[in-house]
């Protein structure tokens, strides 16, 4: 009515259906707006960390570096733990310099590394399945004390 009345003022003549048509129109965008705002509401959105990813593929190039330099020691001769003693020099001389390697998570690189030492060789020093990953990541962890 208040519209009717201003536009009215001003010189226009407008109809009552127009004007209920503007009304239809704003309760309508409204509701949309309130309805959309409900369902976006309801949803929970979680950021995705860029560095997650990055620390993953991280461990996963540390782990392999190791395996790798880990199971060609055990095959030129050395026991498990000189084998462990030579990979975790030669690790630290390679990774130590890069950035963010002390915010790694620890367990889940020990993990990783005892997974795929015991899948690459573990037959070598008779290890295998889920106690052999479990022994070596143990050894790994007390051997990596205040290395890595």
């Amino acid at each position: 009515m208040i519209l009717k009345k201003y536009l009215f003022f001003i010189g226009y003549d407008i109809n009552l259906k127009v004007i209920n048509y503007i009304k239809k129109i704003c309760i309508g965008f409204c509701s949309f707006l309130f309805i959309y705002s409900i369902i976006l509401s309801s949803f929970t959105l979680q950021s995705v960390e860029a560095s997650t990813t990055e620390d993953n593929k991280f461990i996963e190039r540390i782990s392999k570096d190791y395996s790798r330099k880990f199971c060609n020691s055990l095959a030129f001769g050395l026991s498990k733990e000189s084998s462990m003693t030579f990979a975790n020099k030669e690790n630290s001389l390679i990774f130590r310099e890069k950035k963010g390697i002390d915010k790694l998570n620890k367990d889940l690189l020990a993990n990783q590394i005892a997974t795929l030492s015991i899948e690459n060789c573990g037959y070598l020093i008779d290890l295998k399945g889920q106690q052999g990953i479990k022994e070596f990541k143990d050894d790994y962890i007390s051997m990596n004390d205040n290395v890595l």
